[in-house]
């Protein structure tokens, strides 16, 4: 395979998550964590955590579950997250974070890190600066409708 003239900043963002993961699966679940991690709300042990069920992280990246589970242990043999199951809302339900290792892995190729907290830094697509909470979009809650107010 030929590298393109432009650069290693010309690459496309999942590219370079491919180059991270080995798997064009992993990499596209790698990039809904990589969504979800600045908006990560729960804490446990001193640390944030991305709170996904299996079914929600099926649904967006449309994988089948065994491809989501290989995928997720791929980034897990990679040190790139660490997962756990851990009880949210009085249900077990899968618990992730980006260890230190996969934060440097991102920096590498390309992606922003943006840190509030020091033991948990926020990994952000470059070029996409992190949004006041009053400039964040009105969202429904999952499963219903955002109604606009004219």
């Amino acid at each position: 395979m030929t590298t393109p003239a432009h650069g290693a900043a010309s690459v496309p963002p999942h590219a370079r998550r491919y180059d991270i993961t080995g798997s064009h699966q992993a990499a596209i679940v790698l990039e809904r964590l990589q969504y979800w991690s600045p908006r990560t709300r729960v804490r446990k042990r001193g640390k944030a955590w991305i709170v996904k069920s299996r079914a929600d992280l099926m649904w967006e990246t449309r994988l089948t579950e065994k491809q989501l589970w290989v995928s997720l242990e791929k980034l897990e043999e990679r040190d790139l997250i660490q997962i756990e199951q851990l009880l949210f809302a009085g249900k077990n339900v899968t618990h992730i974070r980006f260890t230190p290792r996969g934060v440097m892995s991102l920096d590498k190729v390309g992606f922003v890190l943006q840190i509030k907290d020091p033991e948990e830094p926020k990994v952000v697509q470059e070029g996409q600066p992190e949004m006041a909470p009053e400039d964040r979009p009105e969202m429904a809650p999952q499963g219903q409708l955002l109604l606009h107010k004219s």
